[in-house]
């Protein structure tokens, strides 16, 4: 059997409920209340029981999963040592049974029909128990831990119940701080696609392996390379060391499956390097190699931790190949590691983004037409929420399903189908540092702070030292649109409908001369139906998410329609169709004259939007 099939058999079960029955004569397990802020997040295997044979988890040292479970549903993803069968095994998608109650199961929803239960039980802060059940019948427990901090009574407490639930296969782990270590580290790469040429060659800089080799501790002076060679599909890897001439150490062949137990994996790395796990039956090798002789500090520190989760003991450094002159770089560098994730609970309020750093002209670009970026947090019925909004080409865009982390200080934006994550630092009290997967930083600074160039510079250099060097600094003014008018959450119809006559309009499609502007809008509502006119046309609407309205413009064309806070005597609604990037923004009263303060609160909005105002009844 598989390691990532037993695993997800094991794993289906993360969480676990109070399923012991009175007359049950085993060691009831007590547990905490459900808390998904204290459940979600890393955790670490610390010990596996089963009725069913362990013996494909025999060479598996360490193991842990990421959780993120909810209300409805959640997800499951599971690591291992990335050479292994399988280097990640998931996500796997649940679905919650019987919620409401004070029991935490799930189904996974690709095995419905095989009836299987995982239920979760948190029987202390750093310890969490998971079961797999059929039939009330448990077949399969996991005990995961945080870190190596965990109370070994917990664990002794375990081990009664799960003798006397006659769960006798056992694997146990003495390696429990991996996930803190390892996560994040490696990200596998179609290794085949990405090496487009017949032949590389590579400056090889470091190589750990599982067994010692004494060609590299022998030798005082030489230099070593890598050379990849595809001839029908089929590959050729060369390990060479040179001293004073070319010298073979490995000669390599592989396909693009698993042959005669080897596995060659690529790793995601820098683009001017090259992370190479290799498999043999003989033990497990890594490879950092570059396309230039020399590497950074930083480079080599990172490959050390990597060695470390890739298990591989004997670490060896290719002579001048780390640059001597690179101590800044480093330091810079480390800026980021040495920093404890934000906490969520002391960081409540507005986040407003200041500067934007990206790897790539492309990002950055698309950046660029972004003026305004917001994060907000706030804890509601004492659960931390963070929302997103951005303004990009006049459409004001909010991230609302955004899942936290509070003992990591990761965010998950769960609409990406990615579920791409960030992890969120402190710069200073006033300002936190978004460090999402990719080939982006962000800087945001409170709404009431406007950053100094002190804080700034900091970022820049953390940046530049890691490459992100296409700069994208916003203007000061950006902090100013931090009070933009909020959209309406729920439209009540009833306060739109009647006659309204215009007082106002920005618009990023018409000019100021020669356009007829209409005079007024007429809203009649019937029931959930609403009829729009302006005396030239008129147009049938229908509520869209509750808070929108849309009509059909022509053709298979649609206008969408939204309306902000306030809703009194006063209105104020954007239309437009985002796709044909057509925005305008409109201010209509009863009267047909606004207030000074809503012509304010009117033309500041259309210049956060960035769009030019060109009627205004003052």
């Amino acid at each position: 059997m598989k390691i990532s099939t037993t695993l997800r058999l094991i794993l289906v079960s993360l969480l676990h409920v109070t399923w012991v029955s009175s007359s049950d004569p085993c060691p009831e397990i007590k547990t905490l209340p459900i808390d998904f802020t204290q459940i979600n997040g890393l955790w670490n295997i610390k010990s596996i029981v089963s009725r069913d044979t362990l013996s494909a988890l025999k060479d598996l040292h360490y193991a842990y999963v990421k959780l993120s479970l909810g209300e409805k549903e959640g997800t499951i993803i599971q690591f291992f040592n990335p050479i292994s069968e399988s280097m990640t095994s998931g996500p796997f998608f649940l679905e919650r049974v019987n919620d409401g109650t004070e029991t935490l199961a799930y189904r996974d929803i690709n095995q419905r029909e095989r009836g299987l239960l995982l239920t979760f039980l948190q029987v202390h802060s750093d310890v969490l128990i998971l079961s797999y059940q059929s039939n009330e019948f448990i077949k399969t427990s996991i005990i995961f831990v945080r870190s190596s901090t965990y109370p070994e009574s917990e664990l002794e407490h375990f081990k009664e119940w799960y003798k006397c639930k006659e769960l006798h296969l056992q694997k146990e782990f003495s390696i429990t701080d991996y996930a803190q270590k390892c996560y994040g580290l490696f990200k596998q790469e179609e290794f085949l696609e990405k090496t487009e040429e017949n032949f590389t060659s590579w400056h090889l800089v470091a190589k750990s392996s599982s067994s010692m080799d004494l060609r590299y501790n022998v030798r005082i002076l030489y230099t070593a390379r890598l050379e990849i060679s595809n001839k029908d599909g089929e590959y050729t890897l060369k390990e060479i060391i040179t001293a004073p001439i070319d010298s073979n150490l490995l000669e390599l062949k592989f396909g693009k499956s698993d042959q005669d137990g080897v596995a060659v994996m690529r790793f995601k790395t820098e683009n001017s390097l090259l992370l190479l796990g290799v498999r043999t039956t003989t033990g497990r090798t890594l490879y950092l190699a570059s396309k230039t002789p020399t590497v950074n500090q930083s480079d080599i520190k990172k490959f050390k931790a990597q060695a470390l989760c890739f298990e591989t003991k004997y670490n060896y450094f290719i002579p001048g190949s780390v640059r001597e002159d690179d101590d800044g770089d480093e330091a810079c560098a480390d800026q980021l590691e040495k920093r404890v994730p934000i906490n969520f609970r002391e960081s409540v309020g507005k986040w407003i983004l200041v500067v934007s750093a990206h790897k790539d002209t492309t990002t950055a670009l698309k950046d660029a037409l972004s003026s305004y970026g917001e994060t907000d947090i706030v804890i509601v019925n004492d659960t931390v929420h963070l929302s997103h909004t951005s303004i990009y080409d006049g459409t004001i865009n909010t991230l609302d399903d955004i899942e936290v982390e509070e003992s990591t200080g990761r965010i998950i934006y769960k609409d990406s189908p990615t579920m791409t994550t960030a992890t969120i630092h402190s710069v200073s009290a006033n300002c936190i540092l978004f460090s999402p997967e990719g080939p982006l930083l962000f800087l945001n600074c409170r709404v009431d702070h406007f950053a100094p160039m002190g804080e700034i510079g900091q970022f820049l250099k953390y940046a530049t030292c890691r490459n992100f060097n296409k700069i994208l600094i916003r203007q000061p003014a950006s902090f100013l649109c931090s009070e933009m008018p909020a959209e309406v959450h729920t439209l009540d119809l009833e306060k739109i409908a009647g006659t309204w006559k215009l007082a106002a309009i920005a618009s990023n499609i018409l000019e100021s001369e020669n356009v007829v502007l209409p005079t007024e809008m007429q809203f009649t509502v019937n029931n959930e139906e609403v009829t729009i006119t302006d005396g030239i046309w008129t147009k049938k609407a229908v509520k869209v998410e509750n808070r929108r309205l849309q009509y059909s413009k022509f053709g298979d064309s649609w206008m969408e329609m939204r309306f902000h806070e306030p809703l009194g005597e006063s209105l104020l609604t954007w239309i437009g169709n985002i796709k044909e990037k057509k925005i305008s923004l409109f201010l209509f009263s009863k009267s047909g004259n606004a207030k000074p303060d809503e012509l304010t609160r009117f033309k500041h909005f259309a210049a956060c939007l960035s769009i030019r105002v060109v009627f205004l009844k003052e």
